[in-house]
């Protein structure tokens, strides 16, 4: 009995080999409105030290702190005269992370506190260290250990994920409070000459790519200064007035601020903070969503 040939194996796949799969089913997409509803705010807030950064952040809605720094704790509630709630035990910057991505600890607060994000930075080199070896293969002790700029890079990386372990709190609700100490820092002016801006005490090298203090400004939806209002310096280098504090919500050449809900503050460039009661900037921020 004769039996027909087998056709000849495909040209096209090597003989044995999977079929290949199947391409995805395309998605469907439509327009619709961009909003913000049922998600928090993302927050920065600078400013020297003792000029009420922790006070304003204590006014937001229902606030709990994560307190590395433990100036805080001098604090009270400035409407109840109560202490304020923290967590405690954030040592390192692992315990940071782990906090934040338990998202059970906040759900009786409608504010996550971070006291300070410049400490955090601080808390974040250690772990570099530990967890990132030199190219070949050493360990490294300090930032420039790494080589030219490499070490800047790493420690950029390194901050990221707090941005993301916060943005899973906000998508969920909860509003952000990020406190930074305030430093001066020489900004590149490709029209003309550098120039220094003051802005959060984060890590900003020369090659702003890599920079810190950069990318938290830019991942907040505020970023609001505290300062001292109508400062004038004379020839001399004096500087009078300016004894009443205010909260600067829109920048200027000379420091960073600014605000996603422009229409909140009404055209307002600064927000007023007489005294350690004084919670207009949430009125403003928060009195829709109430």
């Amino acid at each position: 009995m004769l039996t027909k040939a087998l056709p000849p194996a495909s040209r096209n796949r090597k003989a044995g080999s999977a079929p290949k799969e199947a391409p995805a089913p395309m998605k469907s997409y439509s327009a619709v409105p961009w909003k913000d509803e049922g998600e928090g705010e993302r927050i920065l807030i600078y400013a020297e030290s003792g000029m009420g950064k922790t006070t304003l952040a204590a006014l937001a809605p229902k606030p709990v702190f994560m307190g590395i720094d433990d100036g805080g704790r001098k604090i009270k509630d400035p409407r109840t005269g109560k202490d304020l709630m923290k967590l405690p035990n954030i040592d390192t910057y692992s315990d940071v992370r782990n906090a934040l991505q338990q998202p059970a600890i906040f759900e009786d607060y409608d504010t996550v506190v971070i006291d300070t994000l410049t400490l955090i930075e601080d808390l974040a080199e250690p772990f570099m260290f530990r967890t990132i070896k030199h190219e070949k293969g050493g360990t490294v002790t300090h930032l420039e250990g790494y080589g030219f700029g490499k070490g800047y890079k790493h420690l950029h990386d390194v901050m990221l994920p707090i941005a993301a372990d916060c943005d899973r709190l906000i998508k969920a609700g909860k509003n952000v409070i990020l406190i930074c100490q305030r430093m001066n820092a020489t900004r590149a002016n490709p029209g003309g000459e550098d120039f220094l801006e003051a802005g959060p005490k984060l890590s900003h090298p020369k090659s702003e790519k890599t920079s810190v203090r950069r990318y938290f400004c830019e991942w907040a939806d505020h970023v609001f200064l505290i300062d001292h209002f109508g400062v004038a310096v004379d020839k001399a280098g004096k500087a009078t007035g300016g004894q009443a504090r205010a909260i600067f919500v829109q920048d200027e050449i000379h420091y960073v601020a600014k605000t996603r809900s422009t229409e909140k503050f009404e055209g307002n460039r600064a927000i007023s903070f007489e005294s350690k009661t004084d919670d207009t900037l949430w009125k403003f921020l928060f009195e829709d969503s109430e």
